[in-house]
């Protein structure tokens, strides 16, 4: 059986999200290192993605197709530690 073909991708940032990709000094929350950013990615099915408030506008049509999730995380060039986008901005890090 032949795999679908990748069509379309996904990526989801919140407005504090986004200031801290552009504005903010990238300092490790626990040495006050360097970091690095980097990104990652999930492949899911279509279906698997469904989002109230958004709908399926940009999506595909055919509920099968496989599409790429992007998530950026950091990690400290010190201590190597590695903290995703959402818990630098929330600030969780201990």
């Amino acid at each position: 059986m032949k795999r679908p073909q990748r069509q379309g991708y996904n990526f989801t940032v919140t407005i504090p999200e986004l200031f801290y990709l552009l504005f903010k000094k990238k300092e490790c929350p626990k040495c006050g290192g360097k970091m690095f950013r980097y990104k990652t990615y999930t492949v899911k099915l279509q279906r698997e993605l469904k989002n109230k408030w958004r709908g399926d506008m940009y999506m595909t049509p055919d509920p099968n197709q496989e599409i790429k999730v992007y998530k950026y995380s950091y990690e400290c060039t010190v201590c190597n530690s590695t903290f995703p986008l959402s818990e630098l901005v929330n600030k969780k890090v201990q």
